[in-house]
């Protein structure tokens, strides 16, 4: 009997877990500052609200492509020539904690990190 309360306690502990974390990774972000990079370098520093109008912006990788279309304050991949176009499937970026990738042309897109902003003494 004791067994069973340990084990019901132990799946209630892993089940908020999951849903805490699973409220994490899809919280939208607030952000409105993306950063566009491929092999560890800033290609790209984007104000999404400086686009009042679609913007499209096409990155090579070899003899790769991805286009990207800014739009009505979002990012996301339209169009890309790998193989599994999971970029173009993942839409929007909408969380801090899921960049869109596109593994083949070692393309990353995130929310920029607030670190580089000036402090109020510097700034």
């Amino acid at each position: 009997m004791k067994k069973d309360r340990i084990w019901i306690g132990v799946f209630i502990c892993l089940l908020v877990a999951g849903i805490a974390g699973s409220v994490f990774m899809y919280r939208k972000s607030d952000k409105k500052t993306v950063v566009i990079m491929q092999d560890k370098k800033e290609l790209y520093r984007i104000n999404l609200e400086d686009y009042t109008k679609p913007h499209e912006i096409e990155i090579k990788y070899g003899d790769g492509i991805n286009r990207i279309l800014i739009e009505n304050g979002q990012i996301r991949v339209v169009y890309a020539d790998c193989p599994d176009n999971t970029c173009v499937k993942m839409g929007n970026l909408s969380s801090d904690a899921m960049p869109i990738a596109c593994l083949p042309h070692h393309l990353i897109i995130k929310y920029a990190d607030d670190d580089n902003l000036p402090d109020g003494i510097t700034g």
